[in-house]
């Protein structure tokens, strides 16, 4: 699955499916996906919610956009 630029509809990125939609839901802003890895790790929870979290926050803090 690609991911758009809404402004000028150029493809930015392949995603699957699970990162598309966390990043959408979370309406393309960083700072509501910090928050939401925040208390991922304060919970340390199994679900796989928790794993797609800490590796996106790996990759903002380290600045890889692959999937």
């Amino acid at each position: 699955m690609s991911i758009t630029n809404h402004a000028t509809g150029e493809i930015r990125a392949l995603l699957c499916h699970h990162c598309n939609l966390l990043i959408g839901n979370a309406k393309e802003s960083t700072d509501r996906l910090r928050l939401a890895i925040t208390y991922l790790e304060r919970h340390q929870s199994s679900h796989p919610a928790y794993q797609l979290a800490a590796k996106l926050g790996e990759r903002l803090q380290t600045g890889t956009e692959e999937t």
